[in-house]
C-alpha cells in the first residue's frame, strides 16, 4: 500500500509541500493495521516516516518536520501521539492557514 499511495509524496514534502495520508473505511476493514502495521511488517506511517528521514539524510539539508497523527471516530478527533485519552481536538478553519486540527 505504501509503495502505491504514499512513497511518491516524500519528494514533494522535501520541497515544502504539505502532505496527508488518510485511511477511510468501515470498522474492522483494516485501516489501523494498514496504517501502523505490526512488528516485522511496518504499515504506511512508519514506512513513510522512515522514507522521509532517509531522504532528509541523503539531501544533506536542514529540514524542519512537523507531524500530526490523529484519529477521527464518531466525529471526535484524538491525537494518537498523546497517550492520554482525555483530550479531543477541534477542526478549525482560518482564511490564512486554511483548515487544520488544533
Amino acid at each position: 500500500v505504501y509503495e502505491k499511495t504514499t512513497r511518491h509524496v516524500i519528494d514533494g514534502v522535501l520541497r515544502g509541500t504539505n502532505a496527508c495520508c488518510f485511511a477511510y473505511g468501515a470498522t474492522g476493514s483494516g485501516k489501523t493495521y494498514t496504517m501502523t502495521g505490526v512488528p516485522g511488517q511496518p504499515g504506511v506511517i512508519p514506512l513513510t516516516v522512515a522514507g522521509l528521514f532517509e531522504a532528509i539524510d541523503a539531501s544533506k539539508t536542514r529540514v524542519v518536520v512537523r507531524l500530526q497523527y490523529v484519529e477521527i471516530y464518531n466525529e471526535v478527533v484524538k491525537d494518537l501521539l498523546d497517550p492520554s485519552d482525555k483530550i479531543t481536538l477541534d477542526v478549525r478553519e482560518d482564511p490564512r492557514q486554511g483548515t487544520f486540527v488544533a
